[in-house]
């Protein structure tokens, strides 16, 4: 597999076996998605079904008619939406011999599709084009007075309902200012770097503005994978043609699911003393 594309081993168009590269590119970019437990759909249109409520179990004499137990359920309907765009490249580039073609749009896929994944999970507000993000279903969990405090609170509530906490999401100033700290004795609180914090995974994931964190259970949101990024090359596309250049038409479908936002998620707040 070639991990530079020069002039010699460009013929009008990228060799088949570069696209799994730039694909896997813009998967290493998505943190947030890639932290929660991913649902293969293959359709547009998903409903997570939930048991709200159960009732009629009892207490009962040898010989009695055991009871009828009703469960009650609900369905939350989760809309993948499509993410897409058609870049392109010009001769003039992919000719370069000193340039790293697949390197270049590895990064560019990762910085801007990626991040537009993990944008919309984290913050779409659900109207169509827009998929419903989590920051529109998860409830605030009451304030701390530290990062700590604050996580600690979310832990305590999503715990109450039923759930495990398994992850902290942070953007990664947060997570290079935690990082930063040293103990009493001058040494790096964190002299590995921060993975663990208050007994949960830390994700760092840019797409979070400054001051936005989440305490989730992994296994409780679901990343909605309707149709997985593809990207078909062109140079027919009219765009394209008239600027000599090669046209990578990508595209997605995904959504993000909480069936259950209560025992599943919590915004965390931090509210420093006075």
């Amino acid at each position: 597999m070639p991990t530079v594309l020069t002039t010699s081993a460009f013929d009008g168009q990228f060799p088949a076996e570069v696209y799994p590269v730039i694909l896997n590119a813009i998967a290493g970019g998505n943190p947030f998605a890639q932290s929660l437990t991913r649902w293969d759909s293959g359709q547009t249109d998903s409903v997570f079904r939930t048991i709200t409520g159960m009732s009629g179990a009892a207490w009962i004499n040898e010989g009695d008619v055991k009871p009828t137990v009703e469960i009650q359920t609900e369905g939350v309907l989760v809309k993948a939406e499509e993410l897409a765009g058609i870049p392109m490249l010009s001769d003039r580039m992919i000719r370069d011999s000193r340039t790293d073609i697949v390197s270049e749009v590895q990064r560019v896929m990762r910085e801007f599709f990626a991040r537009r994944l993990d944008d919309g999970l984290l913050h779409g507000d659900g109207a169509p084009p827009n998929p419903k993000g989590v920051f529109s279903v998860a409830p605030d969990a009451a304030a701390g007075e530290s990062l700590w405090d604050a996580v600690t609170v979310a832990k305590g509530e999503i715990v109450a309902a039923g759930g495990t906490p398994t992850t902290l999401a942070l953007d990664p100033v947060a997570v290079v200012q935690e990082e930063g700290r040293i103990d009493a004795n001058g040494y790096p609180v964190y002299r590995d770097g921060l993975t663990r914090y208050n007994g949960l995974d830390v994700v760092a994931v840019p797409a979070l503005a400054a001051g936005e964190a989440m305490v989730y259970d992994r296994s409780e949101v679901f990343w909605v994978v309707a149709e997985d990024f593809t990207i078909t090359p062109s140079r027919d596309y009219a765009p394209a043609y008239e600027r000599d250049s090669v046209a990578l038409r990508t595209s997605g479908q995904f959504g993000v699911g909480v069936p259950n936002p209560t025992k599943a998620i919590r915004q965390v707040t931090v509210t420093p003393a006075p």
